[in-house]
């Protein structure tokens, strides 16, 4: 089960990442794309944490 979550979290940040590529390079997108990025990466960062303490490290 964990291999599972991690692969699913892994393929969120990289579909995000192929969805990022799609948006036209204009700086009404900017926002929602970094934003988009940033979220979709920190889910298995999260994920992986292995303390509260972890997980507010790498928050």
């Amino acid at each position: 089960m964990k291999q599972v979550l991690k692969n699913r979290t892994e393929k969120y940040a990289v579909d995000s990442w192929d969805l990022y590529t799609k948006f036209p390079i204009l700086r009404e997108y900017n926002a929602f794309c970094n934003q988009l990025i940033r979220c979709s990466s920190s889910v298995g960062v999260n994920y992986r944490a292995k303390s509260n303490a972890d997980f507010i490290n790498k928050s």
